[in-house]
């Protein structure tokens, strides 16, 4: 099987024509990768919970309702549909939408969290926005 020379500068380590480093570069580059690739989103994302805009919609939520679905005292509002699976991301106007935040407890927060990261189907208590009833 032909093999080619790793593409980290300085290694000499034979490898596969099919890979592009050898075993102890390909870590080290998707680390980096990775690494690059998680500070951008993490700024893009900073930006926007520190936003003028976002603390305002922050606020009006937790008026209208301070308490989780659990009865405990709401501390994070959450984006239902999260950020990243917007179209438009942080620009997306459901970032701001009433009808995608919700008021969470820290603990169901982070279980929500977890929903999310396994990929699987949120519980309906989840699924449910804030709801804006305007007082005539």
């Amino acid at each position: 099987m032909p093999k080619k020379i790793c593409n980290q500068l300085g290694c000499n380590t034979l490898i596969p024509m099919s890979e592009r480093y050898c075993p102890a570069h390909k870590r080290e580059v998707k680390f980096k990768r990775n690494k690059e690739y998680n500070q951008r989103h993490s700024d893009e994302f900073r930006a926007f919970y520190s936003q003028h805009r976002w603390r305002e919609t922050r606020k009006l939520v937790m008026q209208l309702n301070p308490l989780c679905f659990c009865g405990e005292k709401a501390t994070v509002v959450d984006h239902i549909k999260e950020l990243r699976q917007l179209p438009f991301g942080v620009n997306d106007p459901l970032a701001y939408d009433l009808s995608n935040l919700k008021p969470l407890c820290e603990h169901h927060h982070r279980l929500k969290t977890e929903i999310v990261k396994r990929g699987e189907e949120l519980p309906p208590e989840y699924r449910q926005g804030t709801s804006y009833e305007p007082k005539l």
